[in-house]
């Protein structure tokens, strides 16, 4: 199967044999080259389809949209796209990570509490839902910067005995 992630909403696809021409809901049209891979491993003699849209040539399965143009994962990571956890800070990233946990056992903007998604084991579920409270329990330390650091390096280095022994 072939996944289109991390796109904007599409207004329509029409695949070929040879080809996918993507329009987005904006009104920007993409033709891309459709390339079937044999497949040598699990399914034996099979094929599968990538996309083949940038000028690397190397197929994927995933596109990225990046500056208004549909890219595999290396090229939309050499344009400077980056994870949303590698935007934010520390405290940031724990913040983010506990919002996804908590979308993920199924809070929503409508619901007032957590409820257990349907086919999760409990034990899975209890487990995440320790991870949620030890996360949000976790009192929010300062990021410790090289500033901090060389200012208690100094304070330190001032407060030591053998600094007492030279000045006394």
């Amino acid at each position: 199967m072939i996944s289109l992630s991390v796109i904007p909403a599409i207004a329509a696809l029409t695949l070929t044999n040879r080809s996918a021409t993507i329009l987005t809901c904006e009104g920007r049209e993409q033709t891309v080259a459709i390339h079937w891979l044999r497949n040598s491993g699990i399914g034996y003699n099979s094929t599968r389809p990538t996309f083949v849209v940038c000028r690397c040539g190397y197929g994927a399965f995933r596109l990225y949209d990046v500056f208004g143009e549909f890219r595999c994962q290396p090229c939309a990571t050499a344009f400077g796209v980056r994870y949303a956890s590698q935007q934010v800070s520390r405290n940031g990233r724990q913040y983010l990570q506990s919002q996804r946990l908590r979308r993920f056992l199924g809070e929503y903007p409508s619901f007032s509490t957590i409820h257990k998604p349907l086919f999760m084991h409990h034990k899975t579920y209890s487990a995440l839902l320790t991870r949620l409270r030890q996360i949000e329990a976790k009192p929010r330390k300062p990021a410790n910067t090289r500033a901090n650091a060389s200012q208690n390096a100094r304070s330190r280095w001032r407060t030591s005995p053998m600094s007492r022994a030279k000045c006394g």
